[in-house]
């Protein structure tokens, strides 16, 4: 069976016209020709290109007070599926859908972080979806999988598999794993060995760049922001003038190991005194537990560099119950995480000066009053003009950045960002 609809012929005007459609959407021929400079006559013809390759679609016409009511086109978002996976360290979650990232079904499968079964694994839950046709009306459910919230009626009219990405926690370069942490797959030729099994394009890309995407792409549309991810590490993603901004060799944004603390924890990076050794959310949950079993904390010992994903006594439920309570472990590890998140911060808005900082973290969401205490404690005027919100999109961030960058590679055009 191909899986992969031919590709759609377009030139420089047809881009450009698609491209609109996405980004304004639903929207008639003539605001078209008058959007793009272009004439009706080269319009019509592209347009008509597009209708018949499926991924645009007429939806009626607008009401006007005179003459021929215009009809208006919009994206047909079930032109094509795409197929995204969060390779966490100790899980693998896998998002299936259309290419707005609608009509969702959510996979997870408990990992061991161990290169030897990441690729029959990850054959496993990609043949779960190959096997698994849409059924009309319904949502798509499997075993291991939920539907999540909002996603409609299943998948009636999509189409089909158009490539699969997946979001590293490490540094990756042209889909090349360079630098991985907290689990070792450096070198490993995931996109060579998924592409020839399944014929389908696979794009490797960084966790927190792939959740910088799907906020801009999704969520805020802002043309400058930094996303944050805080978990077991911390995570930071770019977007400079509406492109993703990973360095001459993928290693910008590497937040978690910039230094905060000279000569402190030691980290898995051979460094000492990063970031994530002490705002992460294993560093603020270890701060908890020792500050809650009246341990001493020292700047040795820390859970990160013997075992990352540690059991802690205490988990996140306790310590936001605590915080809630105004517990003085809770408020000691929250005040930390304040002050040391604050101070990065400061940093990256003082660097790349963005619009925006988008801050994805459980901590913040379920204490949201955590977020202006950090925006309170930037100290200089430059600092203010730029606002920290939480994440809207949490644990999808990622998984629908990737749906993105599948959209996008699919669809041919650079600037994939649906009208909202």
């Amino acid at each position: 069976m191909t899986l992969i609809c031919p590709p759609i012929p377009r030139d420089q005007n047809q881009r450009k016209i698609l491209e609109t459609i996405i980004q304004k959407g639903p929207i008639s021929r003539a605001s078209l020709s008058k959007e793009l400079g272009l004439t009706k006559a080269t319009i019509s013809s592209q347009v008509q290109g597009l209708l018949d390759a499926g991924v645009v679609e007429e939806i009626g016409s607008l009401a006007t007070s005179k003459g021929r009511h215009p009809i208006l086109l919009q994206f047909r978002a079930g032109c094509g599926q795409a197929l995204a996976f969060d390779l966490a360290p100790t899980a693998i979650r896998a998002l299936r859908s259309n290419l707005l990232g609608q009509q969702c079904v959510l996979y997870q499968q408990d990992w061991d972080g161990s290169c030897d079964s990441l690729l029959p694994l990850l054959g496993r839950m990609i043949r779960q979806v190959l096997d698994c046709p849409p059924q009309a009306d319904t949502p798509q459910k499997t075993s291991g999988s939920r539907t999540m919230p909002g996603a409609g009626n299943g998948f009636a009219a999509s189409g089909p598999l158009t490539g699969i990405s997946l979001g590293i926690y490490g540094v990756v370069h042209e889909s090349r794993i360079l630098f991985t942490p907290y689990y070792h797959l450096e070198g490993l030729p995931l996109k060579e060995l998924l592409e020839q099994e399944f014929d389908l394009p696979v794009y490797l890309e960084n966790e927190a760049n792939l959740s910088a995407l799907g906020e801009r792409t999704f969520s805020f549309g802002s043309s400058s922001l930094v996303n944050i991810n805080v978990h077991a590490g911390i995570g930071l993603g770019i977007i400079m003038n509406d492109r993703l901004y990973t360095g001459s060799g993928g290693f910008a944004g590497e937040f978690g190991h910039t230094i905060v603390e000279p000569g402190g924890l030691p980290c898995p990076c051979g460094n000492r005194g990063c970031i994530e050794q002490y705002a992460s959310l294993d560093a603020v949950l270890w701060k908890y537990n020792q500050q809650k079993e009246g341990a001493t904390v020292s700047r040795g010992g820390h859970p990160q560099t013997e075992n990352l994903h540690s059991r802690h006594r205490f988990g996140l439920d306790e310590l936001v119950a605590d915080y809630r309570k105004q517990e003085p472990a809770a408020v000691a590890a929250i005040d930390d995480f304040v002050a040391y998140m604050a101070i990065g911060l400061n940093n990256i808005v003082n660097i790349f000066n963005p619009q925006l900082i988008v801050l994805n973290s459980l901590i913040t969401a379920y204490l949201p009053d955590v977020v202006p205490r950090i925006q309170e404690r930037f100290q200089n005027a430059m600092s203010r003009e730029c606002p920290i919100v939480s994440s809207t999109l949490q644990d999808t961030a990622t998984l629908l950045g990737g749906i993105a960058v599948c959209a996008r590679q699919y669809l041919g055009i650079e600037d994939f960002r649906p009208a909202r």
